[in-house]
């Protein structure tokens, strides 16, 4: 059975581009939406390393190389 994503690719987007501009920050976004601002920061990492595609939400878990993994975190 797969997960499925609590929040949009398009509030995450959104988000994301927002706080990049410097329109927001991710402590006020994640009280907008009840979450950790630790969430948001992820968003941010999986997207610059990513790009769009980081912040897709899939049915099954994602395999990433330890190259990658150095990179996100």
């Amino acid at each position: 059975m797969g997960r499925k994503a609590k929040f949009s690719f398009e509030i995450k987007i959104n988000i994301v581009q927002r706080y990049l501009s410097g329109k927001t920050s991710a402590n006020h976004e994640a009280q907008l939406l009840g979450i950790s601002g630790t969430r948001i920061l992820e968003w941010i990492s999986l997207y610059q390393s990513l790009g769009e595609e980081g912040l897709i939400t899939t049915s099954q878990n994602t395999a990433y190389s330890s190259d990658t993994k150095k990179m996100l975190y």
